[in-house]
């Protein structure tokens, strides 16, 4: 391995650290606005957070702000938003008297969930970038990795957290769980 490969690594692994330390702040804001108790009010903000998360992890791969990297960002960020739908319904239960304590639940694991996929989809889609093995006007490619196994096998994991959780579940277990599925969801796309 030459100096150039190892230097180029090392950058990756850096990056790749300050970006996850954005994804953890992003999803556990995501955790706290899912558990707000308040109808529909949590869906504005969860996309301000992904807003903010993308760009700051964009940045950090040096992502340029010129008009066909921001069409790359905004591509991360509404197949991220396509999941409103999920995220309305999931808020929509608040609204419902007697649900609220556990609707907020399982909103709250949803919208961290999702704060957290936009993430990590975002890390390898600028790392592929930045790495030049993929290509910015590459729309397609960012859509099928953002759609990709990865997200599906995540949301099955987080699923099964379902039946582990009380009501009375604290944001840090809620934040714990996403991690454990994210890890394990990784560990069986690598192994695939």
């Amino acid at each position: 391995m030459g100096d150039n490969e190892l230097d180029t690594k090392k950058l990756i692994h850096n990056r790749r650290l300050r970006a996850q330390s954005i994804i953890g702040v992003a999803t556990t804001a995501g955790v706290v606005m899912g558990a707000i108790p308040i109808p529909f009010s949590d869906a504005v903000l969860l996309n301000k957070a992904e807003n903010i998360e993308v760009n700051a992890i964009a940045s950090i791969y040096g992502i340029q702000k010129d008009d066909k990297c921001r069409e790359f960002i905004t591509t991360i960020i509404q197949i991220g938003t396509a999941s409103t739908v999920i995220k309305t319904a999931a808020s929509s239960l608040k609204a419902i008297p007697g649900l609220n304590l556990g609707t907020s639940v399982i909103n709250a694991i949803i919208a961290g969930s999702i704060v957290a996929v936009i993430g990590e989809s975002s890390i390898f889609a600028f790392e592929q970038v930045a790495l030049g093995k993929k290509n910015i006007d590459d729309l397609e490619w960012l859509k099928k990795v953002t759609e990709s196994k990865f997200a599906n096998n995540f949301f099955k994991s987080i699923y099964k957290s379902f039946g582990n959780m009380s009501n009375s579940v604290t944001k840090n277990e809620i934040v714990n769980a996403i991690k454990d599925a994210f890890f394990t969801s990784f560990k069986l796309q690598v192994e695939k």
